[in-house]
């Protein structure tokens, strides 16, 4: 999704499914079922033909992190006790419970009020691997 974002912000169009496995060095085949559950999802629209590939369905500041999230994770995510308790926790929560209830609330949140335009605004992560490599 940044990589559509980042194109998207220097108005270049669409990217291929083969286009965005080769900048983020993943298998194409893999991109490719991530783009289509993303389009199904309506957060990229994907256009066939010559001068086809996918490009963001809204602005990168107009698509929470949440949404993203949101189409491969469940809508409420479930924490298990790392204790291993069972049971109501309702009743008798674990001493971690607090903890881990205020954790899952502050990750919720932050995705919820991130937007993709903050990943877009980032380097690349080629960028950073080829500058570490300079370094080196």
């Amino acid at each position: 999704m940044a990589c559509l974002a980042r194109a998207a912000g220097a108005d270049a169009g669409c990217l291929t499914a083969c286009e965005v496995a080769r900048q983020q060095r993943l298998p194409r085949a893999f991109v490719a079922k991530i783009l289509g559950r993303l389009a199904h999802a309506g957060l990229v629209r994907g256009t066939r033909g010559l001068h086809g590939g996918y490009r963001l369905s809204r602005s990168p500041q107009d698509i929470s992190l949440a949404e993203i999230a949101a189409v491969f994770e469940s809508a409420k995510p479930h924490v298990r006790c790392p204790l291993g308790a069972v049971g109501n926790e309702a009743m008798a929560p674990c001493p971690l419970h607090a903890s881990l209830h205020g954790v899952t609330s502050r990750w919720i949140r932050f995705l919820r009020d991130t937007t993709l335009a903050v990943p877009a605004a980032a380097r690349p992560l080629t960028c950073v691997r080829r500058a570490v490599m300079e370094r080196a």
